[in-house]
């Protein structure tokens, strides 16, 4: 049995893929409370105050071929119809 996010929870991991400093520190997805599933990304930064987390979160990603072909619409009208 898969795990499954439930709404308004989510989790984060160190991010193994890490290769660029551009690139978070730590990794994760988050449930909306309406359902919708978020990526998280988190980096380590220094301040004033000392260390903490910038965050972002996004959609996640998908690549090009994972992503829905847009539909062609066509309204015929009885007078555009060849027969």
């Amino acid at each position: 049995m898969a795990f499954e996010l439930k709404n308004g929870t989510g989790f984060i991991f160190k991010n193994k893929n890490k290769t660029a400093n551009i690139h978070p520190e730590y990794k994760g997805e988050f449930k909306t409370p309406n359902g919708e599933l978020l990526t998280i990304s988190l980096w380590v930064k220094d301040g004033d105050n000392g260390k903490f987390f910038s965050a972002s979160i996004q959609e996640p990603y998908r690549k090009e071929s994972e992503k829905p072909k847009p539909q062609k619409e066509y309204n015929a009208e009885p007078d555009d119809l060849p027969f």
